[in-house]
């Protein structure tokens, strides 16, 4: 009975034994757990720094295609108004007056018949550089100028404007404005005083009943203030950074000064700049040409305007993954209104 016992105690002592083994953790298991714990957390921490990487990635290229589409909206505006005031257009190709503006001293230079010098103007890095050189800006290309007219205010017989108009505020702060009717355009001399309107100090000729360019007829008579807007590429002077070099907007201020420069697209070194001109005869068929003096000597053409009908630009981008990513060029086709002259025949 002793014997049998003994053996009892012999086992539970066993079982208590092995209970006793298999509580918490070997070392081995606890290496184990923690080297997958590691393991697990590398994988959470790669994936959320890749995952903010390509969000930070994703949200720059936004941004600049946003700019680059802001950017082309702006142009392809101005070139639809270009050289247009009121019912005067500089690309229309129908006998009218305009005595022309040369200012290239200030970057401002417009001239009937003259391509160079149109509503749509490349003007020479060289004539204009001293102009846009200012608060620490650095031109590094030809701008692109584009002009016409803005607020345009019906001329009363007695040649007189509403003082509250914008144009009379834009005159009294030193602006240029236009004094313009279909045939006829004034700009150099125009001035306003009180709502009155003046060319070279004298009254301008009006009429009610003739429309042509010797006069200004009277019904279709308008002032409006000259707008002028230059795209050029540039940076900011003296500081060696990708960044700062791009597309800038400016606009001519009343006092003749272009201001700005606005940053409008950002890692842009480089603007090519294509124009194409548009002719026709007696039939509807127009023709195009990127050179306005072939459209121009051409026998069979009888209409050729100044101004393009066309204007593309290629900006040439940085390469940069975090902004644009693997495009190196970009696009903008602008219709030009006032260089189509063979529309509706």
């Amino acid at each position: 009975m002793l014997l049998r016992h003994k053996r009892v105690n012999k086992s539970i002592a066993a079982c208590k034994l092995g209970f006793n083994s298999n509580k918490g953790f070997t070392l081995i298991e606890f290496l184990v757990a923690s080297s997958l714990g590691i393991i697990v957390l590398l994988a959470i921490g790669t994936t959320y720094t890749i995952t903010n990487t390509m969000k930070r990635t994703s949200e720059n290229r936004l941004a600049a295609q946003q700019d680059l589409r802001a950017a082309a909206e702006m142009i392809i505006r101005d070139a639809r108004m270009a050289g247009s005031f009121g019912c005067f257009n500089l690309g229309n190709l129908e006998q009218k007056s305009f005595p022309g503006i040369n200012d290239s001293a200030k970057g401002l230079q417009l001239q009937l018949g003259d391509e160079k010098f149109s509503g749509v103007s490349v003007f020479n890095i060289n004539n204009v550089r001293s102009a846009f050189n200012q608060n620490s800006f650095e031109l590094l290309g030809d701008p692109l100028v584009f002009s016409y007219g803005i607020n345009p205010e019906p001329v009363s017989g007695s040649a007189t404007v509403s003082t509250s108009s914008n144009v009379a505020a834009w005159a009294a702060a030193g602006g240029r404005v236009a004094l313009a009717s279909c045939f006829k355009m004034e700009i150099d001399g125009v001035t306003v005083s009180n709502g009155d309107v003046r060319v070279n100090g004298a009254l301008p000729r009006q009429d009610t009943l003739t429309n042509d360019d010797l006069i200004f007829y009277t019904p279709q008579t308008t002032l409006s203030q000259l707008h002028v807007n230059a795209y050029a590429i540039g940076r900011v002077a003296g500081v060696d950074d990708t960044g700062s070099m791009g597309l800038y907007r400016f606009t001519l201020a009343p006092n003749g000064e272009w201001q700005g420069p606005q940053l409008l697209v950002a890692n842009i070194h480089g603007m090519d700049i294509t124009t194409t001109y548009a002719g026709c005869g007696t039939n509807t068929e127009a023709t195009f040409s990127d050179s306005y003096i072939n459209l121009k000597n051409n026998p069979a053409i009888g209409r050729v305007s100044s101004m393009p009908a066309i204007l593309e630009l290629r900006l040439q981008l940085s390469n940069n993954d975090q902004t644009h990513g693997r495009f190196n060029e970009y696009l903008i086709r602008a219709n030009v209104r006032g260089g189509n002259v063979c529309a509706g025949l």
